[in-house]
Order: C-alpha cells, then structure tokens, then sequence
C-alpha cells in the first residue's frame, strides 16, 4: 500500500482531484439541472477514469521511462505494473457504477475512444514524433469524459460547449505541464518560449469563454 500511495502521490497527486471536483460539479449542474446527490457518483466516475487512464499510461510508456526516469516510484520497483492492472480494474468497476447512475452511452463512446487513443490510433511513431499534434488528437477524450458526466443526451448547443469546456480544460492541463522547453515533448521546445506562452494565454482565454457559455445554457435550459 505504500508504494501504492507513493506512486499516487507522484503521478496521480490530490490536486487532480480538485480539478476534476470543480469540472465535475460545473458539467453535473449543467446536464442535470443543478446540483443532487447524483454529483457524488459522477466525481467517482471522473476521477476513477482519469486514474485508468494514468495507469495505462504507465504501462504504455513503462520502457521508455525505465530509460528516462529509472528514479520513479514505478520504474524504482516500489510498485509494479500487476499492481497499477488490480488498482485500474476496480477503477473501472467504479465508472461501471457511476455509469450505471449516469447513463451507459457516451461512457461506452468514452471508452471506445481511450481504446483508440491508447494504441496511438494505429499510426505509431509518425504521431509520437510530434510533440504539439501528439497531445491534440488526445484531448478529445476530456471532452466525452465531460459529455457522460453531463448527462447530455442529445447532441444540442449546450453538450457541445460541454465538450470544448473539456476540450480546453485537458488542452489547458497539458500546455502548463509542458511549457518549457527542457521538458520531453514540450511545447516550449517545438513553438519556441514565445509563442509556446501565447499559446497558453489563447488557450486561457477560450476557457474562459467557453465556461461562460456552459454557463449561459444552463441557466437558459
């Protein structure tokens, strides 16, 4: 369990917790009309499936960061690969639940497209080799993520303001993450510092939009 915690601590910290509480309670209210006691399964939900999603990172990305970061919690040996696979099933038997409150449908579709993505989408190293385009053809999955948390049914306005708020909301994340340019598939080494910040100010600035259009339709709905 230690090393568990430790890895917890190192790869998937308490502060995405937060985000995802926030994110959670903003698409909730949205799709549902307000707040119940339903957000409290859509947070599990959300936070369960962000949590597999890291976890089949790891195991992606195991040998190449043996490599890169052999001081790791993981590529150390304090925790193994079986034990993130046992941690990620029951992850995923919490999004079963949560989506057996929330509706089986755009989490099947969620789920489709983490299978797609997390095979590079059949195209391999032509994708991995580009450091901006690689984490864009991703981010749509944060969108669907929102979409089933949402409820949103139907494909109206506001389910589509849903996904870009988790479009951005992922695209955000990733950009502060890899702004500078020492960073492997930086953002600040492909654009250069400048515009890499740029980037970050335009992609803070559609946020913000777009949260103010959840916002509006939902008020509106």
């Amino acid at each position: 369990m230690s090393g568990l915690l430790a890895w917890a601590g190192e790869r998937y910290p308490p502060a995405n917790a937060v985000i995802l509480l926030v994110v959670t309670l903003v698409v909730y209210a949205h799709g549902h009309g307000g707040l119940s006691l339903g957000v409290l399964p859509a947070f599990a939900g959300l936070w369960a499936f962000y949590l597999m999603v890291r976890i089949i990172d790891e195991h992606k990305d195991y040998e190449a960061d043996l490599a890169a970061h052999p001081d790791r919690v993981l590529q150390s040996g304090r925790v193994t690969l079986t034990e993130l696979k046992i941690v990620g099933v029951a992850a995923f038997a919490i999004q079963g639940a949560a989506a057996a409150q929330l509706g089986i449908g755009w989490w099947l579709i969620t789920l489709g497209w983490l299978t797609w993505a997390s095979q590079d989408f059949y195209i391999g190293r032509w994708i991995e080799d580009r450091p901006v385009l690689y984490p864009m053809v991703h981010v749509p999955l944060s969108g669907l993520a929102c979409l089933w948390i949402s409820g949103d049914r139907p494909l109206t306005a506001g389910a589509f303001w849903v996904f870009a708020l988790g479009v951005l909301m992922a695209v955000t994340v990733d950009v502060i993450r890899k702004i500078k340019p020492s960073e492997d598939r930086s953002y600040g080494s492909a654009l250069g510092p400048g515009r890499a910040r740029a980037l970050l100010a335009g992609v803070l600035s559609a946020l913000a939009g777009v949260l103010a259009a959840v916002v509006y339709t939902g008020i509106r709905a």
